[in-house]
């Protein structure tokens, strides 16, 4: 094969085409990949933070500095107990670990797995019998007939 015949024109346009698409896709995989990086702001973020930047940063600087490390405010919570009728906290969020509900889970799991399982030996079993049906009924009496006409 001769180096020329790669340059013939459906091939390269083919390649050329191929490299353009997988460019394009590179692209776009960076701009997404960098759009959901942590500390990314989007261009409305990053216009309202040079707005207020200035100011407000030289301020609260200002402020550390002559203070030193001042104690923080506490925050009040909605969830603190104010008196009798105040909401109080739910559950925090997370996977739940409590035995009687992993036990739940973990039957059902064990049910459904025991299903696939059955269902997958149900069509093993089938398709084994369906090749032990086309092997004796079909390939064995056909090299029986191969056999007994080549020997007389």
């Amino acid at each position: 094969m001769h180096y020329r015949l790669l340059f013939r024109p459906p091939l390269v346009y083919v390649t050329i085409t191929e490299c353009v698409l997988i460019a394009a896709i590179i692209a776009l995989t960076l701009h997404i990949w960098h759009g959901r990086q942590p500390g990314s702001a989007s261009p409305g973020q990053a216009s309202v933070a040079a707005q207020a930047g200035p100011a407000a940063t030289s301020t609260s600087s200002r402020a550390r500095r002559s203070s030193g490390t001042a104690p923080a405010t506490p925050i009040p919570s909605p969830f603190a107990a104010s008196g009798p009728g105040s909401p109080q906290a739910g559950p925090t969020p997370g996977t739940r670990t409590d035995s009687a509900f992993v036990s739940r889970q973990m039957n059902e799991l064990n049910r459904v797995e025991a299903t696939f399982e059955d269902l997958e030996w149900r069509m093993t079993k089938a398709i084994a019998d369906g090749i032990e049906h086309y092997v004796e009924h079909v390939v064995l009496p056909s090299i029986d007939r191969s056999v007994q006409h080549d020997h007389p």
